[in-house]
């Protein structure tokens, strides 16, 4: 005979090999085409990502380009011209195109005139800018004798007509703006700062731009005497504006200043201001000029800093950038801004991003110098390299990064890029010497599995796993639950056996003793006729439980159902059973209600299902010798329930007594006899008449088994 353990291992192996190790072969080669699924989708990526790229690239191209072909018309257009009367057509492309810091000429000395750009001073002041002395006339001598007539004679009265003359008969204006002036000055020395006041905004309006001799300009300066005027007659109000003016023009580059006459005029308003706005209470309007002058000197540090960056990048990169135009073949194509040279340059700290046309000629002549395009280095991050990146991968959510040649990073997306780059390219261009990198950002865990072609690899690896698992935990279950089944049996085979073996063996050594006439007495012989009979009964109630149990659990019992007044029932029972353990000294009383109901059932069956519940209440009473047997009805059942006062059972125990084969108290009662069935018996018969039982029970207290039988619900027949 096979041992359970190796039938355990057979079916455990069979498992294996038919079930697990497909299903980990399957396993496998669905993790293998994730793997490959993974690996052609970063290929199709970075495939994805290198077109993106490229598109990228050529709109920047496309963009610069077309910068340079609108710089190319409009120089072309006046290339007879010379470069102060291109001016207004470079205004307009500057409008026109907001990537142009600058246009700037580029004379073939190497010399860089910045154009179309304003500039808060300049370095040098230009030989343009520069006063030459006025050709002799009568007005001017009548402006030196008034001069004589204030400063030397300090008669303020006869110089002042004097002045006021030259003012009215002058023709030139530098000549009237000097008798303006003076008038204003003489007004001022006199105390009459009202009329010092409209002499002063008269030349500022009329001779703004005219300069004086040291060649600063009439209008800066009698906007700043305005200001003090107004201050001296008290009014601050009107006082502050006008300095409030004076600055505003000042950071417009309204007067072409040289660095020091700038620093002298911004650094004396400003002083001025700030004395005027810490003075006096505090009003709302003191509160808003403040803030003005706040943001001014905030638009001021700004622009020097510009101003003094252009000043460096027109000082050292006119030779570089003729060395390069140099390298340029003669044959090389210049329409749509081909052939011009694209370079950046780093000047003093600072990036400059240029594009340098072929160098001009004037009616053939040698080359007069190159006009050439100064780009704005924020506009061309944030107006065009953004917005290209933008626009190219706005429909692919992904991560970038863009960094210059020293690896700082410069731009980056909303999201700061995760993991690794999936490509790195370079901007091919000189104006944007950036490196360009995308980043595929980690997918949410819903994208992976419910919309990639990985998610079906995975559902299909799951699937496999849970049938592998599911496969192998009822294969265990049930591998066990036989394993035990055929403990069970077998420990019921051998119960069996003693059970047969010891009412046999008493019968058949009562039946030899009788046969050989050895009995002593007529009262012996009868009591040897009642062991036997009660050993045969003891046979019999074994058989019929096998049996019984047998055809229910195969659904061919047969109930033969009747009306049957359950008290008299109850009593013949008992009275049965009673019959064959009180010579055991057991007392088996009732308790029954009356009145008992009548009630359809098998009577052969309650009757084997209730000496069964007494059987086992005799066996499991320990020490005690009382069993009763309890009939009562409640609102829907009649219940039959047989007490006993003896070991009782635990609670697992409790939940397992009527399973079959199982025998409850065991490691209490050693001893006792039984097979297993009578409770499972009983189970089956109370469920086939539409009742069920229970059990209520309590370590060392006893138990008590009920049979509950409907009053009203028919039984079921062959119901198994």
């Amino acid at each position: 005979m096979q041992a359970p353990g190796d039938a355990k291992k057979r079916i455990l192996i069979l498992f294996f090999l038919g079930i697990a190790f497909p299903s980990f072969l399957l396993g496998y080669l669905a993790f293998r085409g994730i793997q490959n699924d993974q690996a052609l989708v970063e290929q199709e990526r970075q495939n994805r990502h290198r077109g993106i790229a490229a598109l990228i690239a050529e709109s920047l191209e496309a963009s610069l380009a077309q910068i340079e072909h609108s710089l190319d018309r409009v120089t072309s257009a006046l290339q007879e011209a010379e470069p102060e009367d291109v001016l207004q057509g470079l205004d307009s492309l500057r409008l026109k195109e907001p990537l142009i810091q600058g246009v700037f000429f580029l004379e073939t000395s190497g010399a860089v005139r910045l154009v179309s750009e304003t500039l808060l001073f300049s370095k040098e002041v230009e030989e343009a800018a520069r006063v030459t002395p006025p050709a002799p006339s009568q007005a001017l001598t009548e402006l030196r004798e008034a001069r004589v007539l204030e400063l030397r004679d300090q008669d303020h009265a006869r110089a002042l007509a004097a002045y006021r003359q030259v003012y009215s008969g002058a023709s030139e204006d530098r000549i009237r703006g000097e008798a303006l002036n003076a008038i204003a000055r003489i007004q001022t020395r006199l105390g009459s700062f009202l009329d010092a006041a409209e002499s002063y905004e008269r030349l500022r309006r009329e001779f703004g731009k005219e300069r004086m001799e040291s060649g600063t300009p009439f209008g800066v300066a009698a906007q700043l005497e305005l200001g003090s005027a107004l201050l001296a007659a008290g009014d601050s109000v009107a006082a502050t504006r006008a300095f409030l003016d004076l600055l505003r023009s000042l950071l417009a580059g309204e007067w072409g200043l040289t660095e020091s006459e700038f620093d002298f005029f911004a650094l004396r308003t400003g002083e001025t201001l700030g004395e005027l706005l810490s003075l006096g209470k505090v009003t709302p309007f003191i509160e808003a000029y403040r803030d003005t002058l706040a943001i001014l000197s905030e638009v001021e540090a700004a622009k020097r800093a510009k101003t003094e960056e252009l000043h460096a990048f027109i000082e050292a990169a006119g030779d570089v950038m003729l060395a390069r135009l140099a390298t340029l073949q003669d044959g090389e194509p210049s329409e749509a801004g081909r052939g011009n040279l694209r370079l950046t340059l780093e000047v003093g700290g600072h990036s400059h991003h240029v594009s340098v046309q072929r160098p001009m000629t004037q009616s053939g002549t040698d080359p007069q110098g190159a006009w050439g395009i100064l780009f704005d280095p924020e506009a061309l991050r944030n107006n065009l390299l953004r917005l290209a990146i933008r626009e190219h991968t706005a429909s692919d959510p992904i991560g970038w990064l863009v960094t210059d040649r020293a690896g700082e990073t410069i731009l980056a997306s909303e999201e700061a890029p995760t993991g690794s780059s999936t490509i790195t390219a370079i901007l091919a261009n000189e104006i944007l010497p950036y490196t360009l990198e995308l980043y595929q950002p980690t997918p949410r865990l819903v994208e992976t599995f419910l919309t990639s072609r990985r998610g079906v690899y995975f559902y299909a690896f799951l699937l496999l796993a849970g049938i592998l698992t599911f496969g192998l935990t009822l294969t265990i279950r049930s591998v066990t639950h036989q394993l035990a089944l055929s403990r069970l049996k077998s420990d019921f085979v051998s119960t069996i056996s003693h059970e047969f073996r010891s009412p046999l063996t008493a019968i058949r050594h009562l039946t030899e003793i009788l046969i050989s006439d050895r009995v002593p007495s007529e009262e012996r012989r009868k009591k040897y006729y009642r062991v036997m009979l009660e050993q045969s009964e003891r046979l019999s109630l074994l058989v019929d439980n096998i049996l019984d149990l047998a055809k229910m659990e195969e659904g061919r019992d047969e109930l033969e159902l009747e009306m049957v007044d359950v008290g008299d029932l109850l009593r013949e029972i008992v009275e049965t059973v009673d019959h064959r353990t009180h010579h055991d000294g057991f007392l088996i009383r009732t308790e029954i209600e009356e009145p008992t109901p009548m009630i359809l059932l098998d009577v052969e069956a309650i009757t084997q299902a209730t000496a069964n519940l007494i059987d086992n209440a005799v066996r499991y009473s320990g020490e005690s010798r009382e069993v009763v047997v309890h009939g009562y009805s409640d609102r829907t059942h009649f219940n039959i329930a047989v007490e006993d006062f003896g070991i009782g059972l635990s609670v697992d125990e409790a939940r397992r007594v009527f399973e079959r084969f199982y025998r409850g108290g065991d490691a209490l009662t050693p001893s006792v006899k039984g097979t297993g069935l009578g409770l499972s018996l009983v189970k089956r018969i109370a469920e086939a008449h539409g009742g069920n039982v229970v059990v209520e029970s309590e370590p060392g207290r006893g138990s008590t088994f009920s049979i509950k039988l409907p009053l009203n619900v028919p039984a079921g027949g062959n119901d198994g």
